[in-house]
């Protein structure tokens, strides 16, 4: 992390508030809708973070013009709290990625991967190989569902060419659902997981016990339709019908 060199997030509301003589600052970031307070001291560390200074170059900083004395340990933890609340912009996106928690790497990286599959429809024409290349990787690796090489990727199609549509595209659409599920708490992620495998099992179960009805009166109209034996008149007919549609509709009932 040492080495990453953070750039304070476009867009950011930030407001200057006096309260007896003490000075605060409210930033409200649009990305993830929160807001948060800061005293002088941390807008301070924060707003050295300009995309051109690496963390040992901002603390040496801070003491040489500001009388700011900082560990290096301390300056990291203001990071991570700069981390928490998304106050950098996607230069830092693999952190971001690499701070979420399996459970939701694994629901992102599967709605990427749909989402992967319609960029490559719309693959841009006339590329420059080098550029079509890699933005091939890119594609290919969230199919795969690795989302951090997808990253990589990313950056290299940016370095070639700033302006690529695409990549531009891909890039914030990763970032804003990053930025989604990594705010949304962990328990409301589990219950959407819980109910997308609940409605995958009464699908497969409803199947299921479709089939099975189809092969039971399959099975009996077969039997009771061979010549050697009579034949059920339409009453009949109307019975098991009726009872295997009640049947059916009432275990669906109870997925």
């Amino acid at each position: 992390m040492k080495n990453y060199k953070f750039k304070i997030r476009k867009g950011l509301i930030i407001t200057t508030q006096n309260d007896k003589a003490k000075i605060s600052y409210v930033l409200t970031n649009p990305l993830s809708g929160n807001t948060v307070r800061f005293d002088a001291k941390a807008y301070l560390v924060l707003r050295h973070f300009n995309g051109k200074r690496e963390i040992p170059e901002v603390q040496r900083h801070l003491r040489e013009r500001h009388a700011l004395n900082l560990s290096l340990t301390a300056l990291e933890s203001y990071v991570d709290l700069f981390l928490d609340l998304y106050l950098f912009d996607h230069n830092c996106l693999d952190l971001y990625w690499e701070r979420l928690d399996n459970l939701k790497k694994g629901i992102l990286a599967e709605e990427l991967e749909d989402l992967a599959e319609e960029w490559e429809k719309f693959f841009p024409q006339g590329l420059p190989f080098v550029e079509e290349m890699v933005l091939s990787e890119v594609i290919e690796s969230l199919k795969a569902k690795d989302v951090l090489k997808a990253i990589g990727y990313l950056f290299d199609a940016l370095r070639l060419n700033p302006q690529n549509s695409l990549a531009k595209e891909i890039l914030e659409k990763i970032e804003k659902k990053i930025v989604d599920i990594g705010t949304r708490p962990k328990v409301f992620v589990m219950a959407e997981e819980l109910k997308d495998k609940a409605l995958e099992l009464k699908y497969t179960s409803a199947l299921g016990i479709i089939l099975l009805v189809g092969i039971i009166l399959s099975q009996v109209l077969f039997f009771f339709q061979r010549p050697n034996l009579v034949k059920l008149n339409d009453a009949h007919l109307n019975i098991i019908k009726t009872a295997s549609e009640t049947l059916l509709q009432a275990k669906l009932e109870t997925l």
